[in-house]
């Protein structure tokens, strides 16, 4: 016949569990905090200084993306104290495709074809000649900027 184990548990044995289960929550929380911060280096190559308050919702949205299948997205969403609707917000921004792409390639192109030299005037009445990828004034100034499209003097 087996012995008869019904008995209550030990109060110090209950009290040792208490402790092993919050240690594991201490190692899963530690691991995690590492985990973080290996992905930060790995995907925003910002080096080893990498201060998680300081990032911005969107990197903290790639950050999110790339440990998902790992962890729990609330356990993420409160490591990073980035609130769920930024996360799904910039998620979607991300998954978008840039509407102008096709003008910065035209407008790079038809700079570049012309040795650097075309200002504004005479980049958009070249781009005028081909009227699909005429672009306003006002959209086609801050694109020129951001391509660093600076006629050179001589």
């Amino acid at each position: 016949m087996k012995p008869n184990n019904d008995s209550p548990p030990d109060p110090e044995r209950a009290e040792l569990e208490r402790q092993v289960e919050s240690l594991r929550r201490d190692v899963r929380q530690l691991q995690l905090e590492h985990d973080i911060l290996k992905k930060a280096n790995e995907l925003l190559k910002k080096g080893l200084g990498v201060d998680l308050p300081l990032l911005s919702n969107q990197e903290k949205t790639r950050l999110v993306d790339a440990l998902r299948d790992t962890y729990a997205l609330p356990e993420l969403f409160a490591e990073l104290d980035l609130a769920r609707s930024s996360y799904f917000y910039h998620r979607a921004r991300l998954r978008l495709v840039d509407k102008y792409a096709d003008a910065r390639l035209a407008i790079t192109d038809v700079f570049e074809r012309n040795h650097r030299c075309y200002g504004y005037r005479r980049l958009r009445a070249a781009l005028g000649a081909n009227s699909s990828k005429r672009q306003h004034f006002n959209r086609q100034q801050p694109l020129r900027a951001f391509l660093g499209c600076r006629p050179v003097a001589l």
